[in-house]
């Protein structure tokens, strides 16, 4: 939560930031350019610009203005090759095959000593084009010893409530399973979800909007000594394409969780690392640790504690 707060306030401070900059590089700009505009003469929009951005300049006796209007210049200049560039990454990643755009991953332990631990996984995602009758995922274990129990492996996706999925194809062993799920029909497409903002289509979807388009995927699967050991740790990773909100919970049955300063979450990098808050509260049965990210591109989001 602090993280997220943080951000929303680092981001509303440069947008009051640049903005504040256009106008008051603005309002250097305007007077020379109405002047010469009623007068109807010469110089031209371009020689104006072009003479104020000369730290000494002809149109303003005050110095300072010109090195004020250079500096804003260069920075607003920065600004909106930074926007350009924002918006063709977008666009870019916008015509994938699917953007994901919400991943919650919730590890419940089933025992105070973590011999066996169900990870609850519910993603909401969006087709981009039109063809796509399958997906692919993945489940594996980290800790020698640790296996997946097969038998209970279960998932399902929906649309609009109603079931789309036909058939698990899994291949693999009790540790690292690979699996393709099979759509009864091909995902529906919106030119819409594909080019609005994946964090706003998340959020009109939890008004009930895109209920036609976006496919809810659920899906449960059980683990037996994957987390038993005084030392554990979960992760979420991407690759080339974000997730534009993931969140992992690890819910340890209560009284036997580790102590605060045990558990710590990362979002890792390659090798830089930047250690996020994690927030915490407790049903009657669990206490659960969580952890979240936005927009998590190539990177990963991981929750480690020890006992």
């Amino acid at each position: 939560m602090n993280r997220r707060r943080s951000s929303l306030l680092r981001w509303a401070f440069w947008l009051v930031a640049a903005v504040a900059g256009f106008f008051s590089w603005w309002q250097i700009l305007w007077p020379p350019v109405s002047f010469y505009s009623r007068a109807k003469s010469d110089p031209g929009l371009a020689a104006v610009v072009g003479e104020l951005l000369k730290p000494r300049n002809t149109i303003y006796d005050e110095p300072l203005l010109g090195w004020v209007f250079l500096a804003l210049s260069v920075v607003l200049a920065l600004v909106l090759i930074h926007c350009v560039r924002s918006v063709a990454d977008y666009l870019q990643h916008s015509r994938v095959g699917i953007s994901v755009l919400e991943t919650v991953m919730e590890v419940e332990m089933q025992d105070a000593a973590r011999d066996m631990a169900v990870i609850r996984r519910r993603q909401t995602i969006h087709a981009n084009r039109k063809g796509i009758t399958a997906y692919r995922f993945g489940s594996s274990t980290d800790t020698p010893g640790g296996r997946i129990v097969r038998s209970a492996l279960s998932h399902q996706s929906t649309v609009g409530n109603k079931n789309i999925t036909k058939e698990l194809i899994s291949r693999g062993s009790d540790t690292s399973l690979d699996i393709i799920e099979v759509f009864n029909r091909e995902l529906p497409t919106s030119l819409l979800t594909t080019f609005l903002p994946n964090i706003l289509v998340c959020a009109l979807h939890k008004l009930g909007l895109f209920e036609g388009t976006v496919v809810v995927r659920q899906g449960e699967s059980t683990f037996q000594n994957e987390f038993s050991q005084s030392q554990g740790v979960y992760s979420v990773s991407t690759t080339k394409y974000p997730i534009s909100r993931t969140i992992i919970r690890v819910a340890f049955v209560l009284g036997h969780q580790p102590a605060t300063d045990k558990i710590r979450g990362f979002l890792i990098r390659e090798n830089v690392v930047e250690e996020i808050a994690l927030s915490s509260n407790s049903t009657q049965t669990h206490f659960v640790y969580e952890a979240r990210a936005n927009s998590l591109h190539m990177e990963s989001l991981r929750v480690q504690w020890e006992f």
